[in-house]
């Protein structure tokens, strides 16, 4: 047997109730829809990251092609910094990993605010990416600016005491070089999902 049973309803205590909840419950959806955008923009940051031809050049180690083109051809840019490490790039991948979302409020003029934890600074950048033979300098900031210093004394050739096992330094200058510069790299990438971020709306 089905009971069919009527209520009525005391619309003045549902609506202070429906009131209340709210605020709650749209920030909820707020928080969900801000997240996922936050993740989808820092997917696509160490996406572009991991694919600029800078990266997988350095990544390539020291039989690398200049991919990146910045060196006119010439070397690479594994052997002319003088890496010997497998990936001289994981500093900047654990930087832009460590990156959290952070929900700060939603408040009753519905206005919702959010933070990105630890979104990596110019200065944490050069500190991850120090170049081998010159002590204070970045590699990553000089590929920015285009002023990595002694290209013209870098020799690309097979050497057993070098670091990168395929270049050296030589005392003095081989040829007038100079090395381009690549604004689009991770320098250039921090003002670019910087401003991504800060325009998240739900």
């Amino acid at each position: 047997m089905n009971l069919a049973v009527r209520v009525k309803l005391n619309r003045s205590a549902l609506r202070q109730e429906v009131a209340a909840q709210l605020p709650r419950v749209i920030g909820d959806t707020v928080k969900k829809d801000l997240y996922n955008k936050f993740l989808s923009i820092k997917s696509l940051f160490i996406k572009e990251f991991e694919k600029h031809p800078i990266t997988e050049e350095v990544r390539a180690g020291a039989s690398s092609p200049n991919i990146s083109g910045i060196l006119s051809g010439y070397g690479n840019l594994y052997s002319f910094f003088g890496f010997d490490e497998a990936d001289p790039t994981s500093g900047v991948m654990r930087l832009l990993n460590e990156m959290q979302f952070s929900f700060t409020n939603f408040n009753r003029r519905q206005m919702a605010s959010f933070r990105v934890q630890n979104f990596p600074t110019i200065s944490a950048i050069t500190e991850v990416t120090p170049l081998p033979w010159a002590p204070g300098l970045s590699w990553a900031y000089g590929v920015h600016r285009g002023n990595v210093p002694n290209f013209g004394n870098y020799l690309h050739k097979d050497w057993k005491g070098s670091r990168s096992g395929k270049g050296l330094q030589v005392p003095h200058e081989i040829e007038s070089r100079s090395m381009s510069s690549d604004k689009t790299y991770i320098i250039g990438m921090l003002k670019t999902y910087n401003k991504l971020f800060r325009g998240i709306t739900p």
